[in-house]
């Protein structure tokens, strides 16, 4: 899916809140990271240092409906659109396939997109 597409359709915003979100890391119109966070502006700044040249813009979703427990709906977010994308700077769940759960769940949050599982 190119960016400007991906963009359009999960209606993102561009990186600058501290709030409880997913963000995507995208060099040129690929989708290369996926991750979550408390802190956006901090956790941007950690991957200049870490994944500096592998990406070239950073989007989130607020996620203000969850707390940051690890069994909580945000990571379970994060975790299916990791399998779902499969992009190349995450090394965890990309190898494995969405469930039906994952499904129903990517499918709540953003609409009828095309999902295979």
């Amino acid at each position: 899916m190119k960016k400007a597409d991906f963009l359009e359709n999960f209606k993102l915003l561009k990186h600058r809140q501290d709030c409880r979100c997913i963000y995507f890391l995208f060099k040129d119109e690929e989708l290369v990271y996926v991750g979550i966070t408390d802190n956006i502006d901090l956790r941007v700044k950690r991957h200049k240092h870490l994944k500096k040249g592998s990406w070239d813009s950073c989007y989130y979703m607020s996620l203000p409906f969850d707390t940051n427990s690890e069994s909580g709906i945000s990571n379970a977010i994060e975790k299916a659109l990791i399998k779902h994308f499969k992009p190349v700077l995450n090394s965890d769940f990309k190898d494995s396939r969405l469930d039906y759960a994952e499904v129903w769940l990517l499918r709540q949050i953003f609409g009828d997109i095309k999902i295979e599982f």
